[in-house]
């Protein structure tokens, strides 16, 4: 069991640094505020605007999409925040698509008709209350948390046997 943790502990480590190194790497490097695994942007939902179907702290997953339909969720840009809601109407004109959108919990639709430029992408998926950790680990304390837990892994896989002799 103990040896099962250990190999657990080591890829979830393995896939912390990697993450970190990607995003450090776009931010850094390609000054990038937005970037993208394989296309998918990832973005922390801080309201409850669309429960049930994803709550405050789900990490949600969204892609550029060719074609926007009645009934998808998007996230797009609205006077400096992002935010995930559902389409419930597209209106057509000679050159241009709007879009109304409405978060399911919310009781009207949003007075803003999207663009197709103003949309960041279609939802596909989530990761049920992973927003709340990361969001926890932007901060002072969870830094050092974060730290302090890399020091105990550490220390708990050091062998601290004496050599054997020849």
């Amino acid at each position: 069991m103990k040896r099962v943790l250990k190999i657990i502990g080591l890829i979830l480590l393995i896939m912390i640094i990697i993450y970190c190194n990607y995003f450090v790497v776009e931010k850094v490097i390609y000054d990038n505020d937005d970037p993208s695994f394989f296309g998918y942007h990832a973005y922390i939902v801080l309201s409850g605007s669309m429960e049930p179907t994803i709550k405050i702290g789900d990490i949600v997953f969204a892609k550029q999409e060719d074609k926007i339909e009645k009934d998808d969720i998007i996230v797009y840009k609205e006077d400096g925040g992002i935010i995930t809601h559902r389409v419930v109407d597209v209106i057509y004109t000679d050159n241009n698509e709007l879009y109304i959108t409405k978060g399911d919990a919310n009781n009207s639709k949003d007075a803003l008709e999207l663009e197709r430029q103003d949309i960041l992408g279609t939802y596909h998926f989530k990761i049920p209350l992973v927003g709340n950790i990361v969001l926890f680990l932007r901060t002072k304390m969870g830094l050092a948390f974060l730290t302090l837990l890399i020091i105990i892994f550490i220390i708990l896989n050091i062998d601290f046997q004496k050599p054997k002799e020849l």
